[in-house]
């Protein structure tokens, strides 16, 4: 008897990837009569620490150095330093928790526990193709066993009838052998019997694992369905946002970041705010820092690309 199970391809479906947002346009470089006579990058920007939302899980410490690599990452190229820590500094730096964070934070949870539920379900498969192996082994030794009790038994009844028919000598001797063949006979049935028994118990398990795989290739469906219905709807999600206005009139600039999932992803939401913060619009390549969102190119850099050089240079005068 053949036994087929179907086993349903799983297919995670993830969110698309981080869009900036900014109080910019579309693709261009800001100009101005401080770019145009370098005025804008002629003194360091100051940032401060304005807000820091513990649920973020960094402190103030880690912050800093984090905000001062994602500086780094445009002074590299900078005839001087453009930024600096001020504790009243012009630009506010502000960490807050919203359900962006809350989002991305039960979504990872959610990928977590799909990782152990596909992790359970591999470890079925396994013990499924074992327990396969050994149905196909029990059940060739039970086949052997029967090939081996048939020539016995077909043997045995050649000499028996020819006992009967006369044609052999029927001596005391040959008396003996056939019954001992016929015990022989009868102890390889036991043994076809017994084998049989661990055929059928090997067949049994194997079932029970089928039907195991079938409950719960279903169930981890059903959680990647879920999965995809509560994290995978629209384009992305909003990392960060720079804004600058007039106020009591003055200028106001902050930076809030509203959700990162590493440390390298924070660095990189920073730095893009802090082009902003220069100036700097959102330009055309994709992988560019100041792209409007994360790519596969431009994720987690940590050098400007061609676009963004060019970007700092035509902002800053140089």
């Amino acid at each position: 008897m053949r036994y087929v199970i179907s086993i349903v391809f799983l297919a995670l479906l993830l969110a698309g990837a981080g869009v900036w947002v900014s109080s910019h346009g579309a693709p261009q470089v800001q100009r101005s009569s401080d770019v145009a006579d370098g005025r804008i990058c002629a003194e360091p920007l100051t940032y401060r620490l304005a807000e820091v939302d513990p649920r973020f899980g960094i402190s103030k410490e880690e912050l800093r150095n984090v905000i001062a690599e994602a500086a780094a990452v445009w002074e590299e190229i900078a005839p001087r330093r453009l930024f600096a820590y001020d504790p009243n500094g012009a630009l506010g730096i502000y960490l807050r928790y919203d359900e962006r964070q809350g989002t991305w934070e039960k979504r990872q949870e959610a990928e977590r526990a799909l990782e152990q539920a596909r992790g359970r379900y591999d470890r079925l498969v396994q013990r499924h193709e074992n327990r396969e192996h050994e149905l196909q082994t029990r059940r060739a030794v039970h086949e052997s066993k029967v090939e081996r009790v048939e020539r016995m038994t077909v043997h045995h009844n050649q000499r028996v009838r020819a006992w009967n028919d006369g044609a052999i000598e029927r001596t005391s001797r040959l008396a003996d052998q056939l019954e001992e063949e016929a015990r022989q006979i009868a102890r390889q049935q036991q043994r076809v019997e017994e084998s049989l028994a661990e055929v059928e118990r090997a067949r049994e398990r194997f079932n029970r694992t089928v039907r195991e795989m079938n409950a719960k290739v279903e169930a981890l469906n059903q959680q990647i369905d879920a999965f995809n219905q509560q994290f995978a709807r629209g384009g992305g999600y909003n990392k960060g946002l720079y804004e600058q206005k007039t106020a009591e009139g003055r200028l106001v600039r902050s930076i809030t970041v509203f959700q990162f999932h590493d440390r390298d992803d924070l660095r990189q939401v920073l730095a893009h705010e802090l082009g902003h913060a220069l100036g700097i619009r959102h330009v055309d390549d994709p992988a560019a820092l100041m792209y409007y969102r994360m790519t596969d190119e431009n994720r987690a850099r940590t050098r400007l690309a061609a676009a963004d050089r060019q970007a700092l240079r035509e902002v800053c005068g140089w």
